[in-house]
C-alpha cells in the first residue's frame, strides 16, 4: 500500500490503522471496505470470477520444487495482456515471466487455453481441443480431462535423463470443493474453488520388462476476485530407475 493510500485510509477509518490487537480483526474488514471505496472512487471496479482476464491484472507467484537429488526456489511473474485478435479469432492474452504468451478463451463452457506463444516462436501454436483450465458448471463433481506431459520425470543414471518428453498422459479433473479456505503469502483467501487432476502411467524399466507406475497429482485452489492462489503438483514413483518430485506455486502478491 502506497503512503498516499494509507493516508487516505486514515482519514476514512482512523481506528482501523491505529488500533490495538482487539480491533485487528475489525480493522482487516475496515481496510477491505475502504479499498473497495476508493477503487469505486476512481473509476475501476474490482475483479470478478475464478479466474479473472481482465487487462492489467498481475501475479506474483513463489515456486518450489524439490526432488530426491536437489530443491530449488523461484519466483513466477503473470499478467493479462487484454484482448488480442488473431486469424479472427478473439483471445484472452496472458504473458509469463520467461515470456511464454498464453491464448484464453471465456466460453459458456468454461475458460480454455487456445494456444500458446514460446519466446522463440512467431505465432501461436495451438492446444489440443478442450483444454479447460476450469469447466463450468463451477461447482463440485465437474468433471474435464485434457492430455499432458511430465514436469519432473527423469532417470538419474548413468547421467541424469528428463523424461519430459517422453510420454504424455490424460489428466483427469475434478472440481472438489467450492468453500475452502487458503492461506498464503498474498494473505488468506475464503471460499476458494478447489480441483484435482490425477492420473497414472507405466514405464518399462531398463534392460528389464518390469515397469514401473508413476502416480500424477495436481491440486490448485482459486479465490474469487484473484484467480490461481496456490498449487501443488507430484509426481509419486517408488523406483531406483526413475524418480518424480513435487512443485509448489504460492502467490505473493496480486495486482489490479
Amino acid at each position: 500500500m502506497t503512503q498516499a493510500a494509507r493516508a487516505r485510509l486514515q482519514a476514512l477509518f482512523p481506528d482501523c490503522l491505529t488500533g490495538g490487537a482487539r480491533i485487528k480483526h475489525y480493522a482487516r474488514r475496515c481496510l477491505a471496505a475502504a479499498a473497495c471505496c476508493l477503487v469505486a472512487a476512481c473509476g475501476g471496479e474490482p475483479p470478478r470470477g475464478y479466474f479473472p482476464l481482465d487487462e492489467g491484472l498481475a501475479w506474483d507467484y513463489r515456486v518450489t520444487t524439490t526432488t530426491p537429488y536437489k530443491r530449488s526456489e523461484n519466483t513466477l511473474q503473470i499478467e493479462n495482456l487484454g484482448e488480442r485478435r488473431v486469424g479472427g479469432e478473439l483471445y484472452h492474452v496472458r504473458k509469463s515471466g520467461t515470456g511464454n504468451h498464453y491464448y484464453l478463451q471465456q466460453l459458456d463452457e468454461g475458460i480454455v487455453r487456445a494456444a500458446k506463444r514460446t519466446v522463440i516462436e512467431k505465432r501461436p501454436r495451438p492446444a489440443e481441443s478442450g483444454r479447460f483450465v476450469l469447466k463450468e458448471p463451477l461447482q463440485p463433481g465437474t468433471r474435464w480431462t485434457y492430455r499432458v506431459k511430465p514436469y519432473l520425470l527423469a532417470r538419474p543414471f548413468p547421467v541424469e535423463t528428463p523424461l519430459k518428453r517422453a510420454f504424455d498422459y490424460d489428466m483427469q479433473w475434478q472440481i472438489l470443493a467450492d468453500g475452502e479456505t487458503v492461506e498464503v503469502p498474498a494473505g488468506r483467501f475464503e471460499q476458494c474453488l478447489h480441483i484435482r487432476g490425477e492420473a497414472r502411467l507405466e514405464i518399462a524399466r531398463s534392460l528389464s520388462v518390469a515397469r514401473d507406475e508413476i502416480v500424477f497429482r495436481t491440486d490448485e485452489w482459486y479465490a474469487p476476485g484473484v484467480g490461481l492462489v496456490k498449487l501443488e503438483h507430484r509426481e509419486i514413483i517408488d523406483s531406483d530407475q526413475a524418480y518424480g518430485g513435487i512443485i509448489t506455486l504460492h502467490l505473493t502478491a496480486f495486482n489490479y
